[in-house]
């Protein structure tokens, strides 16, 4: 039987890469200790992207109010960034 894939959800990024100048510690210590397999962040469209941590992912989609959004294709492991 396959393994659960965990996936995180949070409003904010972790401090780092992904957030820019700002940055949720409170975030990093989830991260940190559930250890996703992806997580994905609600940051600045200015720092959308990828962050590979030693467990796991953190994207960025960046914003929709900026037609931007992230494609996960679980099966694949291929992530592609949209433009909308």
């Amino acid at each position: 039987m396959a393994q659960p894939i965990k996936v995180l959800l949070v409003s904010e990024p972790p401090p780092g890469r992904l957030a820019g100048a700002d940055g949720n510690s409170l975030i990093r210590e989830l991260i940190n200790s559930y250890h996703p397999a992806i997580c994905v962040v609600a940051g600045p469209t200015l720092h959308r992207g990828l962050q590979r941590e030693p467990h796991g992912l953190i994207i960025n989609p960046g914003l929709l109010v900026d037609g931007s959004a992230a494609w996960i294709d679980r099966i694949v492991p291929q992530i592609d960034m949209l433009d909308l």
